[in-house]
């Protein structure tokens, strides 16, 4: 287990400015018109199951799913064929400000930890090319079933703090927590501050509402 004071980000809306599992859910999906009708066709079951905590992996994962079952190329090359595009899409605008605070945090003998509900088979990649170097990354977890993905445990929420636990994550030791999203609230109160980043006014009063912790807004672009 760490015992280095450590530094904790959200990884989207908080070092880019978009959900990556759902683009890569929906870039896979959009390309087959069957995957898409049956997509529309799980439309009422899925949106109830995201709705309620207990049911949210299994929301999640319908059009997971959808998006890998019966794929002709491999995990890996899709992987690979979507950080490449994903990098390359005009509206994917990495926030240079959060790798700053990487590297500054990283300079000061910080650990850094990259705590999102992007699965982490997805993530490690992500962060890979986009230049981070040396931290710890904690996804969502997937398994394999009848050839596409399904979410097994989700990283969201409170359920951040569990598998941080898990990965062998003192929260005792968390200094700092930068986070766009109140769904961070339980893992941002285990921290000695928090930093919120381009927060909405209606993101903005619920932090205010249920952060017990000092914290300071930031806008990053």
């Amino acid at each position: 287990m760490t015992q280095k004071p450590t530094v904790v980000f959200d990884f989207d809306g908080t070092i880019i400015p978009k959900d990556s599992y759902y683009d890569f859910t929906k870039r896979l999906i959009s390309k087959s018109f069957f995957r898409v009708f049956l997509n529309i066709l799980c439309l009422p079951l899925i949106v109830p199951l995201v709705c309620i905590p207990p049911t949210r992996k299994w929301g999640f994962s319908i059009p997971c799913f959808l998006a890998t079952v019966l794929q002709s190329s491999s995990l890996f090359k899709l992987r690979k064929e979507f950080v490449k595009w994903f990098l390359k899409e005009p509206n994917t605008n990495i926030y240079q400000q959060a790798l700053e605070d990487i590297k500054r945090h990283q300079s000061e003998g910080k650990e850094v930890v990259i705590i999102s509900g992007c699965p982490k088979w997805l993530l490690q990649a992500l962060v890979k090319a986009i230049g981070i170097r040396n931290v710890q990354i904690i996804g969502s977890k997937q398994k394999l079933l009848l050839s596409g993905l399904v979410i097994t445990h989700h990283c969201y929420g409170a359920n951040k703090i569990s598998m941080a636990t898990e990965a062998g994550q003192l929260t005792s030791n968390w200094m700092i927590g930068y986070s766009d999203s109140p769904t961070d609230i339980p893992m941002l109160n285990l921290c000695k501050k928090a930093v919120l980043i381009n927060s909405s006014s209606s993101a903005s009063n619920q932090f205010k509402k249920k952060l017990n912790i000092s914290y300071t807004h930031r806008t990053y672009r």
